[in-house]
């Protein structure tokens, strides 16, 4: 099932944005050995439920996408997920950058804020 926006925005997920159809986040890594560990992490949390992020991998940053794809948006299962993974950035000691924008699946950009304006 298909979350609404005011769903998304309660389920108070600092460091994870909705742009489109899907949450973002990017989390700051001092190294890309500690960015390898935190991608480790989050791919074995992702293995437990069955459900699996977008993730690049660059230094410093991991960039995180999550949508559902079976139904092409946000669902309670990214909800989960998310908080797993901001759990694992917390507990590695890692700060998430939530103002940045990245394409959405089209190309487009898009802000972080859902409009289109910047």
């Amino acid at each position: 099932m298909t979350l609404s926006v005011p769903e998304i925005l309660d389920a108070d997920l600092p460091g994870w944005r909705l742009n489109g159809k899907a949450l973002h986040a990017r989390f700051v890594t001092s190294d890309f050995r500690t960015g390898l560990a935190f991608v480790e992490a989050v791919g074995e949390a992702a293995e437990r439920v069955d459900h699996h992020p977008d993730v690049t991998l660059t230094y410093p940053y991991v960039q995180l996408r999550l949508t559902s794809h079976d139904v092409g948006e946000v669902t309670r299962r990214d909800l989960d997920l998310a908080s797993v993974i901001a759990q694992i950035a917390r507990e590695q000691g890692l700060s998430s950058e939530p103002a940045f924008s990245l394409p959405d699946p089209e190309g487009n950009q898009a802000c972080v804020c859902g409009c289109s304006d910047h």
